[in-house]
């Protein structure tokens, strides 16, 4: 605009007061053409104004001169309120139309979806089927705002009413529900600017949950919490409450679940990357579990706590622990247990250290009072970087006492490592491990049961382990690590085929218990006698890796050699060797191996391949296959009484494929197939799932269908679902 000032300014001064409109809107034209328009552009438009006559003899094109250059002195300023006026007009009305208080239409959906179960008693040939049929339009509506101030209290909430038509048929009856249900979310935060800020949260769902390919369920949850705190400070620290309430449907079993959960934390951070850290959690369980003719009922509280300091010296570092949990459960047996650490690390010189560990626990279960302590004190030496050694010193001590036994367990020894990595060449490397221990044992036993309190296990692939401790008399509990006890023919059964005894995890129970979880067992096994006995220990590994370590070439061996006082001891002493090879390249995964175990207690052959492949088929399109197989031979070993061998068989397939042949076309497939034979426990998995994922616009469709088949020991399951859900968001 102060051009264009300038221009009428130069143009009056040159031309006088008396001239045209033609005259000074020239100049305006010529200015707007310079400023906006390239040069070709320029000069045509100066052209064609000559040729119109915009541009004229000056003795004809002076008469309106003045009153043009005063029509824009008024104009212009006029013409910046007006656009100012419409600006702030467009965002008033923008206001009016959707202010905070009034909440936003965000999605319309409908879902559909259809179910059939069928559930057959092998021993008595009996079945059951039901199906299901779920039919819930919903509306989602949105409303974001605050009270007073944002800084005050701010909120957030979906809500999402809607109509749940549900129609329940089984074999002897139909029913059929309508209701109005309102799900959705809520958030409010208070003070958030505080260091005291607070939020409270509450959720209501209806999804699906896939536990594994094997295992899903339809799930009805409502949950509300809320956290605060102060995270200011020396020591920062948080308070939550949650309180969860689910109804899950899967394969012919139902679970009601109730659960509050109070969890306080608090950390005090230092300097030199020194810190001290508190955590505490306190729990209810309530859950209610019904299959095809019974139901099962588990209930506990527990608090778990747990303590950790780290404490940095110029040459040394200190770090110490304390773990406790407490378990309460009516009904069957609670458990207490309590341990605690002390590491302490110091650099004598670059590469040489020494450390000291001590290890208290204690652990009261199933009347039963167990204490533990290790001590430990070592030397570490790096002396070339291919070279490393470690020399340590350790005693143990044990005392376990029960109404009708007691153990009274000392021991002592030395433990020496070394692990050795060449390179060879620029194509490969050689690495070797070696760790060699001798300890002395001496105990002093009544009674002729012992129980072994929440021994510690990581669940495999297979859902296989065996318990540490021979000669078993009955495995009193199984557990997770909150507490929750696992329900036996459900979650888990018992193989005494084999000593010492093998707890097999069923992954699709009611607790859903997946590879690599923990669970604590507590057990009862005939303990041995007063005396005392040694034990030699030594095992090696062998590592050849070459190809860029796209190759793996192994090999171990391994022995303990046990001399004890008396002949009623009962120790395994054994031989162990394993070999195999790896091999990954380019999303080809390999691995085959073998295993030789022949012991006092048990005599175990196994061989074990897996394959794996992920590939990139297309641009758009993407293949993985994982294959796992199992065959293993039990057998009693030399010191036991002699036992039918077991055999047991274990094959794990699975596929995926997605594709995208558009950017919002999605398409993806997976299927699996799990066998299981031996050791008394058969099972036959197979699943396949499959989805379509579909978006126009602000359109979204999902489809899809799932089968689920189990044939187990004594029964027969088969799970049918598919699903329509279409959402329209704005």
């Amino acid at each position: 605009m102060r051009a264009s000032f300038r221009n009428c300014f130069w143009f009056w001064e040159r031309h006088g007061w008396r001239g045209s409109v033609l005259e000074c809107a020239s100049p305006l034209a010529l200015w707007m053409v310079r400023d906006k328009k390239p040069k070709r552009q320029r000069t045509a438009a100066l052209q064609k104004l000559r040729q119109t006559g915009a541009v004229t003899s000056r003795q004809n094109l002076r008469c309106w001169n003045v009153w043009l250059c005063f029509a824009l002195f008024v104009w212009v300023p006029f013409s910046t309120v007006v656009h100012a006026q419409y600006v702030d007009i467009w965002q008033n009305e923008e206001i009016i139309e959707r202010p905070l208080w009034v909440p936003t239409l965000k999605y319309i959906k409908a879902d559909v979806e259809a179910e059939h179960d069928t559930f057959q008693s092998k021993p008595s040939g009996t079945s059951q089927d039901s199906s299901r049929l779920y039919i819930s339009p919903a509306v989602g509506i949105s409303w974001d705002n605050y009270i007073y101030h944002p800084y005050l209290l701010t909120y957030s909430l979906l809500f999402e009413p809607g109509y749940v038509f549900l129609q329940d048929r089984s074999s002897s009856a139909t029913s059929e529900t309508d209701q109005l249900r309102l799900d959705g979310q809520f958030t409010a935060n208070l003070l958030q600017i505080k260091p005291y800020a607070t939020t409270l949260t509450f959720n209501r769902t209806h999804e699906e949950i896939k536990y594994d390919l094997f295992s899903s369920a339809l799930v009805d949850s409502q949950n509300y919490g809320v956290l605060t705190g102060y995270r200011e400070g020396p020591v920062p620290l948080t308070l939550s409450y949650q309180h969860v309430d689910e109804d899950s449907s899967g394969l012919n079993q139902d679970l009601i679940t109730h659960e509050d959960l109070v969890t306080f934390h608090a950390r005090n951070e230092r300097g030199k990357e020194d810190f001290t850290d508190l955590n505490y959690q306190f729990g209810n369980f309530d859950r209610e579990t019904q299959v095809p003719g019974e139901s099962f009922k588990s209930e506990n509280s527990y608090q778990y706590l747990s303590l950790t300091d780290l404490e940095r010296y110029r040459r040394s570092t200190l770090r110490s622990s304390l773990l406790f949990y407490d378990t309460e459960a009516p009904g069957s047996s609670s458990s207490e247990d309590l341990n605690a650490s002390l590491n302490y690390t110091l650099d004598l010189a670059p590469r040489l250290s020494t450390y000291e560990n001590y290890t208290l626990s204690w652990s009261s279960a199933a009347g039963s009072d167990t204490i533990e302590n290790y001590g430990a004190a070592g030397i570490q030496h790096q002396l070339y970087d291919s070279l490393s050694s470690s020399f340590e010193l350790h005693g143990f001590n044990l005392q376990s006492s029960a109404p009708d036994s007691s153990l009274d367990w000392n021991s002592a020894g030395f433990t020496g490592t070394m692990d050795y990595s060449k390179h060879v060449g620029g194509w490969g490397r050689i690495e070797l491990m070696n760790n060699s221990s001798y300890n002395l044992n001496q105990q002093d036993a009544t009674g002729s049961q012992l129980v072994i309190a929440n021994e510690s296990h990581v669940v495999p692939n297979t859902g296989l382990f065996k318990l540490n401790q021979p000669r078993q008399v009955a495995v009193n509990s199984v557990t997770l690590t909150n507490g929750i006890a696992l329900i036996e023919g459900s979650d888990y059964t018992v193989i005494t085929t084999t000593d010492p005894w093998q707890i097999q995890i069923i992954t699709f129970g009611p607790n859903h218990v997946q590879p690599g979880s923990v669970v604590f067992v507590t057990y009862t096994v005939q303990s041995n006698p007063s005396g005392n006995y040694t034990t030699f220990a030594n095992n090696l590994q062998l590592n050849f890796r070459f190809w860029d370590d796209r190759m793996n070439i192994f090999g171990r061996y391994g022995f303990a050699d046990n001399q004890a006082s008396s002949p009623e001891f009962l120790l395994d002493s054994y031989t162990e060797w394993e070999g195999g090879a790896e091999f990954n390249w380019q999303g080809i995964g390999l691995r085959a191996d073998y295993l030789d175990h022949r012991g006092t207690l048990y005599t175990l052959r196994s061989e074990n391949l897996s394959e794996s492949y992920v590939r990139n088929v297309s641009g758009s399109s993407t293949l993985g296959i994982n294959l796992n197989q199992q065959w293993s031979t039990y057998s009693s070993g030399t010191g036991t009484t002699p036992s039918p061998t077991e055999h047991l068989t274990y094959y794990d397939f699975m596929g995926h494929f997605e594709w995208h042949p558009l950017t919002r076309v999605n398409w993806s497939v997976e299927a699996g197939y799990r066998q299981q034979r031996g050791l008394g426990f058969d099972q036959d998995l197979f699943a396949v799932r499959t989805y379509l994922n579909w978006a126009m616009g602000k359109l979204e469709v999902r489809l899809g269908y799932e089968h689920e088949a189990r044939d187990l020991t004594s029964e027969q399951q088969l799970r049918d679902f598919g699903f329509f859900r279409v959402r329209r968001n704005f």
